[in-house]
């Protein structure tokens, strides 16, 4: 099972601009080239389109790129629409970026481009792989010899594993604030039976270093023990089966809908 920490899916607008209702038809169209510039970002609004939907390819200047004119180019009524269910603000966490806005630091398109490419697409016709809740419920899905692909988002799971990063001035940026979430770390690991190797754990508690890449380990970590938090009963895979929409936005594990 892995958890990739990228949008996997497309919101409900942008489906019915492309005339398809499920994910897997999306990758499977970038996989026999139907729409060739899908996954290469437009360099300028006019550019923008359903089948060139990310914006912009690189920085421009200030007043040059807003939301809602990427919103308009993409045929939707506000940037709000440009956002799938389960990237709606919930009691967990706030909304999320756009899929398809390349700026500002929330952005994950970037992710999405490399991930969809290099790693979702060249799976979508393998019978091998099944795709979490595109293919259903993960008691349903978990076999052997089959690997099974879902989205996680870490800040999710940093309150139900009991950390106290993005609070009270907390950061995961700093080691400081990484290192302080040991107890908790190490608590939560003993209580769902995991053992440790001997690296991790003194990564944990030396707070996975004063580098910048500390923050990209800390949260790989946070990722996982959310995704045992859920194959243990811990917690909820938080999916709403009876949205019609499901088959195309997909949705992410542990979000309580």
């Amino acid at each position: 099972m892995l958890g990739f920490d990228f949008p996997v899916g497309l919101p409900k607008v942008l489906g019915s601009a492309l005339t398809v209702t499920a994910f897997r038809q999306v990758l499977r169209n970038l996989v026999d080239g139907v729409w060739p510039d899908f996954l290469q970002p437009a360099e300028t609004i006019d550019q923008v389109g359903p089948t060139r939907p990310f914006f912009p390819a690189r920085n421009l200047p200030k007043g040059v790129v807003s939301r809602q004119g990427l919103a308009g180019a993409l045929g939707a009524a506000s940037y709000d629409d440009l956002l799938r269910r389960s990237d709606r603000p919930s009691a967990e966490r706030r909304a999320t970026s756009s899929l398809f806005f390349l700026v500002g630091g929330q952005q994950v398109g970037k992710a999405a481009i490399a991930g969809w490419r290099e790693l979702i697409a060249p799976y979508a016709g393998d019978a091998a792989t099944a795709f979490w809740p595109f293919d259903g419920a993960l008691a349903e899905l978990l076999a052997p010899e089959r690997t099974v692909l879902c989205e996680t988002y870490p800040g999710q799971f940093t309150r139900p594993l009991g950390l106290t990063v993005g609070t009270g001035g907390r950061s995961k940026r700093r080691q400081a604030d990484r290192q302080a979430q040991t107890t908790a770390l190490l608590g939560k690991a003993a209580e769902m039976d995991l053992v440790l190797e001997p690296a991790l754990r003194q990564q944990i508690e030396d707070g996975f270093g004063p580098g910048p890449q500390g923050e990209d380990a800390f949260d790989s970590l946070i990722g996982l023990l959310g995704m045992f938090l859920i194959l243990t009963g811990r917690l909820g895979e938080g999916c709403p089966w009876d949205d019609p929409d499901l088959a195309l936005e997909g949705w992410i594990l542990g979000h309580q809908a």
